[in-house]
Order: structure tokens, then C-alpha cells, then sequence
């Protein structure tokens, strides 16, 4: 039974290896076959972007864009090299700008194997007369990648986008299970797993943007999904805040939706679109809630779904990696909208990019200036050592410079057990495998270093290569650890503190646009944006108030962020409803003075959230529900519901000691 447990995980590590190593060894030979040992090391860079690239459902356009960013790469590293003076400002420019430029905001690590590639092209620079060479050898290697890509990238990505969809209605069907068997402790959990799917869906969605349009036309089917789901988790809260919900009617609703969804999954992964839609529209003539608010809500979610299904169908979705382009997104969204949000200072990707156009400019200086052998490696460490938050950085000096001690000390057995050249390209062709079968950094780096150390000692000294690489990573590490202080820091705790402010205005954006919408200028594009954005806002503040200390209390943070994403839900359904609505039902004094209280409550949350404030209770009296809003009890019930929705995001700060 161990036999074949071992054999199993074997197995697992070798098909989770022997693409990418298959990748960099081709390279590695093949690039020193036809170009020569100086354009070798083109194959450790380009590997970790045919990784990136791998699992990208848009690859075409990303491997066209990475193409020419390494080419003009190959020619800014050359530049660079000329002489001293030119090492300074091109580093200082070209770091900083491919930081800044290819840093998403939601995607942080996108910049890795550009500043990678013009890092290690100018550890071994090239004249005048081998840069064409340099040029055809990474062009060359472009096209080993992308011939990889085809043969490797999976074949059906927008299936696993679907599975994700399944394992949402699944999660939705385990939620209504609890609430008809009373198991309400448990529910909270299900419903922080359903905002976890969809944050994995918003991810997709995001990465499928295009300059000028905000998804692919297999983006936009799916999108809808997400409102859905969100929408199912403030169903949930309904009944959890409201026990008297709990009726034999009620309670044999629920028994019927799950029943319903149990089918709706099957349909879904059968492609029976129209079996889907027709269970839908018999549930709906079959089935009431005994609230009228609340079966008003169900009805409006459960037909958002029948028009979400129909997208799905397999004319809708045949050209699914087209732009659509009736979703544009908005100037404000763009890069150069976007600017000025960037620019601010307290911006990590402002700060990030400064501190590693700094230190990349100070490491070149000196291994310039002191000429020492394997310079490069210094650089290189400094490099690989650097991320943009403090925390996550320290985790992976700790984890290099412990892989790195461990693969010393291995390579000193093996080098002296193993003393030809054929041993020790048999250790690199290993070393190789075993350094993209795990998932641990720490471990990879004690296989990246026999890896390096056995191409080194092909040409140098056994010791000699080993003492400098220890020595390299440890000034490596103290260098990296003093700049991610010291230079520009930036921290988890500070992100979170950013993000919040930015989940806030973003509120305040979807709440503003319910005066756009009464006075007929609905802009959808602009409010899905702001839904989406508000979404992946909230995966930072979770991902980084776990990587922090700010808080002692993490409940705080899945509290905040399942009532912020009911609150936007909400307006986003509101604003859809003042849409479609006739003017002359809404009052729009009343609607205005809605706006105002919504928009004081949420700047006391901020204010509260930068500490500006005491922490006392903005007085709810200050909101006035006792004018008519609309003569739609609907639309009425549904604006009061935001209303006591943004007070409970105050109180959810308010409640919290965040000094």
C-alpha cells in the first residue's frame, strides 16, 4: 500500500515538473548549441514565463505582448552594460518603468519574469557585435515557448471556469440543506466558501480584460454568475437574521430550490440550457415565500438566472476568447485614468518600483566596480529576494537562504562523489525536475541551487564555487532585508489600511450612481466595473490581513467584507431596478437624502478606519426612513435595506478595537 502511495505522489510530481523542465533544459542546450554559453541563461527567465503563460486563458495576446517587451529588454541590457554611467540610468528608468507599468494592482507578481529577463540578460553582457546573436536566441526561444504552450497549456480552460460555477451551486445547495435542517453555526462557513468561489471567478473575469473592453464574450456569460451568488449568500443572511422566517411554507421553499439547483447542476454540465431555463420558470409559477419583500427578491434573482443561463448556451458562448464589446471599460478604469491613483505615495506599486530600480542600479554598481567573480549572483539573489511587501519578502530570504545552505552542503557530497562533466549535467537535467516538482520555495531553492552550482563547477573551482555562493546570498539577503526596511517600505498592515479606504470609495461610487440612474444616465459598464473591482479589493484586504498583525481579531476582517459585498450588492440590484423604473415612482428628494446619509455614514467608517475619529456611534437617527422613496414597495424595501446595510459596516468598524 506505501508502494503505491509513493509511486502516486511520484507520479504527481513528475507530470507537475516535466513541462517546465522539459521547456528549460531544451533551452538551456539547445540556446548553447546555437548561440553559445553567453545566451544560455536565457532559459531560467523564460521558463517562469512559459509557467505564467501556461494556465492563462488569453495567452495568444500575452505571448505577443511578452515577445516584444524581451526583445526591446535584450536591447535596453545591452545598452546598459556600455558603461557605468549608463548601468545608473538605465536601471534606474527601465526597472522602475517595467515595475510600475506591468505591476497589476490585483495581480502583483506580473512584473517577475520581465524584470527577471533584463536582470539576468545583464549579468552576462554582450558587444556590440553579439547582440543580434542575443536578439535571434530570444526569439528563438519565444518560439520553443510558445510551440510548449500549444502542447501543454490545457485544452479547455473555460471547463474549469465552468467547475468552479458548479462548485457554487453546490456550495449554495449545502447553505439551503443547513437553514431546512437548523444548522445555522455551520452556514457561515459555507457562506465564507462561496465568497472565496467567487472571488476565483472575478480573477478569471479580471485577467480577461482587454485595453479597451472589459472582458471576452466568455468573461461576460460568466460574470453574472458571480451577482448571483452573492445575491444567494444575502438570501441566507435573510433568514439567519430574521428566525421568524422559518415557516412551513418558507422551509418547504427552500427544500424545493435545493431540489431544483440539485437538477440545475446536472443540465448545466449536460449543456441542456433549456431544461435549465424551463425547471427555472415551473419553480417560479409553482413556488412562493410567505415575505412578500423576500419572494419579490427570489423571483428577481431566480429570472437573473434564466437570463444568465441562456448566455451560457452553446450559440452564445461559441466565440468565447472574442472581446465583447458592448462591456467597455470605463476612462476612469483604464491606465491612464488610473494614473493618478497610482501615483499617490502611499501606492506599493509606486514604492515598490522605486526601491527596485534603487537597489537592482546600487547591486550593478558593485559588482561593476569590484569586479568579483559570479558577481552576477549577487544581483540576481538581491533580485529574487525583493517583493513588494516587507512581510512576504522576509519569508522568502528565510526560505532562500535556508535552501540555498542545504543545497551547498548537498552539492559538496555530490561534486566530490560525482567528479566528470557527464555526472554533473546528469545533477543539472535532475536538479531540474526536482526543482519544479515542489510547491514549497525553500525546497525549490536548495534544487535551484545544485542546479547553479553543478553549470558553475563545469568551469571553476568545486570549493571556490561553493563558498561564493554562500556568500553571495548571504550579503544577498542582508542587502534585500535592509532596502525592503529601510528604502521605500511597504507593508501588509499598510495595504489593508489602503484597501479599505479604496473598498469605501468604492461604495461611495456605487452609491452616487444611484442619482445617475433616477435621472436616466444608468452607465452598466461603470457599475460592473465597480462591482468587480470591489470584489477583488476585498481578496487583498484578505489576502493581506492574513499576511499582517494589524488585528487581533481575524473574524473582523471576513465580518467587514461579507456585509461590504451585501451592500454593493444591493446597490448594484437598486440601481438596475431605478433604471427600468418610470421617474415619476421615485420621489427624488427623498432618493437624494438617501445619498447624503448613505455617504456620511460611509465617510465616518473611513474616518474610523484611518483612526481620524472617536469611536462614537454615528446616531441612526441621522438616516430618516420615514419618507416614501417609491410608491414600489419593492424598490422601497430594497433602498431601506442598503440603508441598514452601510450602518452595519459602520458598526462592524466601529465595534472592532483597530487601535
Amino acid at each position: 500500500m506505501s508502494g503505491l502511495l509513493n509511486w502516486n505522489k511520484f507520479k504527481e510530481e513528475f507530470l507537475r515538473a516535466y513541462p517546465a523542465a522539459l521547456v528549460s533544459l531544451t533551452l538551456f542546450f539547445s540556446n548553447q548549441a546555437l548561440f553559445g554559453a553567453k545566451n544560455a541563461l536565457i532559459a531560467p527567465y523564460m521558463t517562469v514565463l512559459f509557467i505564467r503563460l501556461r494556465n492563462d486563458m488569453f495567452k495568444e495576446r500575452n505571448t505577443t505582448k511578452a515577445f516584444f517587451i524581451h526583445i526591446l529588454i535584450g536591447v535596453l541590457s545591452f545598452v546598459a552594460g556600455i558603461n557605468l554611467w549608463l548601468t545608473v540610468i538605465v536601471n534606474l528608468v527601465v526597472v522602475f518603468l517595467l515595475v510600475y507599468l506591468l505591476t497589476d494592482e490585483y495581480k502583483p507578481t506580473n512584473y517577475f519574469p520581465y524584470v527577471m529577463g533584463f536582470v539576468f540578460l545583464q549579468t552576462i553582457n554582450v558587444s556590440i557585435y553579439e547582440l543580434g546573436t542575443r536578439l535571434a536566441a530570444i526569439s528563438y526561444s519565444f518560439i520553443v515557448v510558445f510551440i510548449a504552450l500549444r502542447i501543454f497549456s490545457p485544452k479547455n480552460i473555460h471547463l474549469k471556469i465552468h467547475n468552479i460555477v458548479e462548485k457554487g451551486f453546490e456550495n449554495i445547495i449545502l447553505q439551503l440543506n443547513l437553514l431546512v435542517n437548523h444548522g445555522y453555526d455551520e452556514v457561515e462557513e459555507k457562506q465564507r466558501e462561496l465568497f472565496s468561489i467567487n472571488k476565483s471567478l472575478n480573477s478569471v473575469l479580471y485577467e480577461s480584460r482587454r485595453r479597451a473592453y472589459f472582458t471576452t464574450v466568455g468573461g461576460k456569460t460568466y460574470f453574472p454568475f458571480v451577482v448571483v451568488f452573492q445575491h444567494m449568500n444575502n438570501i441566507t443572511t435573510d433568514f439567519l437574521n430574521n428566525k421568524a422566517l422559518f415557516t412551513d411554507k418558507n422551509i418547504n421553499y427552500l427544500r424545493n430550490l435545493r431540489t431544483l439547483l440539485n437538477d440545475f447542476i446536472l443540465n448545466l454540465k449536460n449543456n441542456k440550457s433549456k431544461d435549465c431555463i424551463e425547471d427555472l420558470i415551473n419553480f417560479l409559477s409553482d413556488n412562493e415565500l410567505d415575505n412578500k419583500e423576500l419572494n419579490l427578491n427570489m423571483i428577481y434573482i431566480l429570472n437573473y438566472l434564466i437570463s444568465t443561463v441562456e448566455n451560457v448556451s452553446n450559440e452564445n458562448t461559441h466565440h468565447k476568447k472574442e472581446t465583447s464589446k458592448e462591456w467597455k471599460i470605463p476612462k476612469e478604469s483604464r491606465p491612464l485614468g488610473r494614473l493618478n491613483d497610482h501615483l499617490r505615495w502611499d501606492s506599493f506599486k509606486l514604492r515598490f518600483a522605486l526601491r527596485l530600480s534603487v537597489i537592482m542600479s546600487l547591486s550593478f554598481i558593485i559588482t561593476d566596480i569590484l569586479d568579483i567573480p559570479k558577481g552576477y549572483w549577487l544581483s540576481m539573489n538581491i533580485y529574487i529576494m525583493i517583493l513588494p511587501f516587507y512581510e512576504d519578502s522576509t519569508k522568502k530570504i528565510a526560505a532562500r537562504f535556508k535552501g540555498t545552505f542545504i543545497g551547498v552542503m548537498l552539492s559538496f557530497v555530490l561534486f566530490h562523489i560525482f567528479k566528470s562533466d557527464i555526472s554533473h549535467i546528469i545533477i543539472v537535467v535532475i536538479s531540474t525536475f526536482l526543482m519544479y516538482s515542489r510547491i514549497n520555495y525553500g525546497a525549490m531553492s536548495i534544487y535551484i541551487t545544485c542546479y547553479s552550482l553543478a553549470i558553475s563547477t563545469l568551469s571553476m573551482d568545486n570549493n571556490t564555487v561553493l563558498g561564493l555562493r554562500f556568500i553571495y546570498t548571504f550579503i544577498a539577503a542582508c542587502i534585500a532585508i535592509i532596502a525592503n526596511k529601510y528604502i521605500f517600505p511597504m507593508k501588509n498592515d499598510t495595504e489593508v489600511i489602503n484597501m479599505m479606504n479604496k473598498l469605501i470609495r468604492l461604495d461611495k461610487f456605487m452609491v452616487n450612481e444611484l442619482s445617475n440612474s433616477i435621472n436616466g444616465k444608468y452607465n452598466g459598464d461603470l457599475i460592473r466595473e465597480l462591482l468587480l473591482k470591489s470584489y477583488l479589493s476585498s481578496e487583498k484586504i484578505d489576502i493581506h490581513s492574513k499576511a499582517g498583525t494589524l488585528y487581533r481579531d481575524s473574524q473582523f476582517f471576513d465580518n467587514f467584507l461579507l456585509i461590504n459585498n451585501r451592500l454593493v450588492t444591493e446597490i448594484d440590484h437598486v440601481n438596475s431596478l431605478l433604471s427600468i423604473e418610470s421617474v415619476r415612482r421615485v420621489n427624488k428628494k427623498e432618493i437624494e437624502e438617501v445619498i447624503n446619509n448613505m455617504n456620511y455614514v460611509l465617510q465616518h467608517t473611513q474616518d474610523l478606519i484611518n483612526n481620524n475619529v472617536s469611536f462614537d456611534n454615528v446616531a441612526l437617527t441621522r438616516i430618516n426612513k420615514k419618507g416614501i422613496i417609491s410608491d414600489s414597495f419593492y424598490i422601497n424595501s430594497h433602498i431601506l435595506k442598503c440603508m441598514d446595510t452601510v450602518y452595519d459596516l459602520y458598526s462592524s468598524v466601529a465595534d472592532d478595537d483597530m487601535s
